[in-house]
């Protein structure tokens, strides 16, 4: 059963004291590094890009799938805590986690994530923390015993006793983060183990690594004391080692990361690689130690490769940015009732490393003529998904040519082109003529002249198509004499015309009416009326009647 999760966001800020030692340099356990030296390392999980690009293949989804579960660092993240516990089944019992110790874990990497989201409120980053750090979980292995090479001994072992016992353990990694990301609704998924180091001679693995992830995820593992790091500086390594699983790379000295060498979403170059004839030499997380901790420092090049650009500087990182589609696949209706359906996406913003992928969900939107926008109904229930198909059902009353206008609208707030409709109401009196006022009315550029209401006439036959030509639209205010209106392109010729009508009239609360007549000399008898209050400072919205 998955517990109750720790929530962890640029809202809500954990930070613990750092001591002052001296960095630690950070290697990869290359061959230049000694047998005994501590190791940091960067591996990518063997079933992780071939796999991903495989389903790609043959998927069009761009929802991220089972592959891809930590792409570009937006959004929420849930973040599986695991603790491993030695019952001596198997290995040797070294060490038990105390309670002082799992409330350690716990708010170290608490504070490591939450360092992330206080980078960028742009990035929205929210972290969900799987809490198995408070109850540690069963393993017949002493992980702290073994080499790196062996973690899928007690990394199986563990998540078995969760509940995942199929498959290699990549799978089951893979499995359960997919059920975090299900489970807490969040967009991004991985998991972090960390074996307990008390009592160990170098704070390290039986190969001297001490912390590791893989880029792009699904895990990184740490030891407890962390080697020279120790137990106060957890939350910096965390920070370094979950810059990797979001596919930043390396960039201290001896790991030997190229300044081309890219990487990320967006194939970001590692520009501030401590390599010769890079770019950038600027303090950066990536480089390893605690003072790029401490000074909250992230180069551009990193943040690139985690998906932090705004190309175009709209407040929107690039992976987010992208723009929705709107498909209408069918259009009716049965007398009054007028019916849409169709589907919405977003559209991915183009990888050259990845497959194609968005966390943005889309809506479906629609207006009749000037009104609100109002949501469409989903077909499933409820938007929520980069992919959506919709329906709207519309009974409109009221007679005349009605404009309905429908976009999509993506969760970073861009929107579709629109898609125009015209849905025909005959007039039960007037039958083919009927006349629209708009609902506000708008003033010259000069006060003095007259404020001016604009409207649309429509001249149809009984089953909706165009009737005869318009002749004209006339006016009158407050039951005077009828006038003519102006047409808006000048002349009256067409079955459908905009037209304005100038209102030379005082303050107060004034009666407008409008009628069409065609070139047969019909006239509309349900003229279309609105009461409008005249104020010259203010605009105030008609009452249609």
């Amino acid at each position: 059963m998955i517990p109750k999760p720790v929530y962890v966001s640029r809202w809500l800020c954990v930070w613990l004291a750092v001591t002052a030692a001296a960095p630690l340099l950070l290697t990869q356990g290359s061959a230049r590094a000694e047998e005994s030296e501590p190791r940091e390392g960067l591996f990518t999980a063997p079933d992780a890009d071939w796999l991903s690009m495989q389903s790609q293949a043959t998927d069009t989804s761009l929802i991220p799938g089972f592959y891809q579960t930590s792409e570009f660092m937006v959004g929420r993240v849930a973040v599986g805590l695991i603790l491993p516990e030695s019952d001596g089944t198997l290995d040797p019992n070294q060490s038990d986690w105390t309670i002082e110790q799992r409330q350690q874990v716990l708010n170290e990497v608490t504070a490591g994530l939450n360092w992330w989201s206080q980078q960028s409120p742009q990035a929205h980053l929210t972290f969900v923390i799987d809490d198995h750090a408070t109850t540690p979980i069963a393993t017949g292995y002493e992980p702290i015993l073994h080499p790196q090479s062996e973690e899928g001994l007690w990394i199986s072992d563990v998540l078995s006793r969760l509940g995942y016992s199929s498959g290699s353990y990549w799978t089951r990694v893979r499995t359960y983060v997919n059920d975090l990301r299900e489970t807490y609704d969040t967009d991004w998924a991985f998991a972090i183990f960390v074996a307990n180091s008390r009592g160990d001679a170098d704070a390290a693995f039986a190969d001297h690594y001490f912390a590791y992830a893989y880029v792009g995820g699904p895990l990184m593992v740490m030891t407890y004391d962390n080697a020279g790091y120790g137990i106060v500086n957890m939350d910096a390594v965390t920070a370094h080692e979950t810059g990797h699983i979001f596919r930043a790379l390396d960039q201290y000295g001896s790991a030997g990361t190229a300044c081309t060498t890219r990487s990320g979403y967006l194939g970001v170059e590692t520009q501030n690689s401590q390599r010769p004839g890079c770019a950038s030499d600027v303090p950066s997380i990536m480089r390893g130690g605690i003072y790029p901790y401490t000074v909250h420092a992230l180069d551009p090049y990193a943040a690139g490769q985690i998906g932090w650009r705004d190309s175009d500087g709209d407040g929107l990182y690039d992976p987010i940015d992208t723009i929705p589609t709107l498909t209408v696949d069918s259009t009716d209706h049965v007398g009054d009732v007028w019916s849409y359906t169709g589907h919405a996406a977003d559209t991915a913003f183009p990888s050259p490393l990845r497959p194609s992928a968005t966390i943005n969900a889309v809506v479906v939107e629609y207006r009749i003529d000037s009104g609100e926008w109002a949501q469409a109904q989903p077909a499933d229930g409820v938007f929520d998904s980069p992919e959506e198909g919709f329906t709207l059902t519309l009974d409109l009353a009221a007679s005349g040519n009605h404009h309905v206008t429908l976009r999509t609208r993506n969760s970073a707030d861009n929107v579709s082109d629109m898609a125009e409709f015209t849905a025909v109401v005959p007039d039960p009196i007037d039958g083919g003529l009927d006349t629209y006022l708009d609902q506000r009315a708008a003033a010259q550029p000069d006060h003095a002249s007259p404020q001016i209401i604009s409207g649309e006439a429509t001249s149809f036959n009984a089953d909706g198509t165009p009737g005869a030509t318009l002749a004209r639209v006339e006016y009158r205010i407050d039951g005077g004499e009828w006038h003519a209106a102006r047409p808006v392109d000048d002349a009256f010729d067409s079955t459908e015309e905009v037209f304005v009508i100038p209102l030379a009239v005082g303050g107060g609360t004034h009666l407008i009416e409008a009628r069409a007549i065609d070139v047969n000399g019909k006239v509309e008898q349900n003229a279309a009326s609105a009461q409008l209050t005249i104020d010259y400072r203010t605009f105030l919205p008609l009452v249609q009647k």
